[in-house]
């Protein structure tokens, strides 16, 4: 286990995780919705301290460009970090659907 690793949060991978909450939300309830992103923020936390470079560059090229490596939870979800400074940079959840060049955003 990696000693000293922080995991912090972007506000914009915090907004982007309650958008796929809220989703949710409307297909499965909003308390499964609600535990679905609990789980999904304790497994990122857990897991990427632990280990913070298990996950591969992601295969867009402007994110791998920048160093931002691409963790799939549960077949359905990306999160997109970076590891630097014994801190993993979370910037993002995504659906896996998403088409790679819809990223942008998080350049801006």
């Amino acid at each position: 286990m990696a000693q000293g690793i922080q995991v912090v949060w972007s506000n914009k991978a915090i907004r982007l995780l309650a958008d796929v909450a809220i989703h949710l939300s409307e297909h499965i309830g909003k308390q499964k919705a609600n535990q679905f992103q609990q789980e999904l923020i304790n497994f990122i936390d857990l897991h990427l301290s632990q280990f913070p470079e298990s996950a591969s560059l992601c295969r867009f090229i402007r994110l791998q460009e920048r160093g931002f490596r691409c963790l799939v939870y549960q077949k359905k979800y990306i999160v997109i970090y970076r590891f630097e400074d014994n801190t993993v940079k979370v910037a993002g959840v995504i659906s896996a659907r998403r088409n790679p060049k819809s990223f942008n955003f998080l350049f801006k």
